[in-house]
């Protein structure tokens, strides 16, 4: 089975919250803001509201897990078009299928796709500074 790291159900957990975290970053890029037309003083100086969101929510742990999980799932799509297909079935659906069914599924040996599990949870790892092998 290989080497299990502490954090190896914490970068299974970024993974399977993904899909969540991507829709709470969609949220915060898609939002418009509207003037004021009333014509009182707010008291602050106008800016950019939606830069602020998006600069606050750099430091946060979860923006952070989205983007580590992004640029891995970036970075292992180039190993086969049915990357995607896999991490789907195996993370973001539910009743979550084992990784032999999704193995048969997908025509690919179990072995195959245990190491695209391995890999994606590894870079991962790396992309979140967990690991730097």
């Amino acid at each position: 089975m290989g080497v299990k790291f502490g954090w190896w159900p914490y970068v299974k957990s970024m993974i399977r919250n993904y899909p969540l975290r991507a829709a709470q970053y969609e949220d915060i890029l898609s939002m418009h803001t509207t003037p004021v037309l009333s014509g009182m003083p707010h008291g602050s100086t106008p800016g950019d509201p939606v830069g602020e969101l998006i600069a606050k929510a750099d430091g946060k742990a979860t923006y952070q897990e989205y983007w580590a999980v992004k640029r891995a799932l970036d970075v292992c799509a180039s190993t086969s078009p049915d990357f995607c297909a896999f991490v789907r079935l195996y993370y973001w659906t539910t009743p979550r299928l084992q990784l032999e069914q999704i193995a048969a599924r997908l025509h690919y040996s179990p072995e195959t796709i245990r190491k695209w599990n391995r890999r994606l949870i590894y870079q991962v790892a790396r992309e979140r500074g967990l690991y730097d092998g």
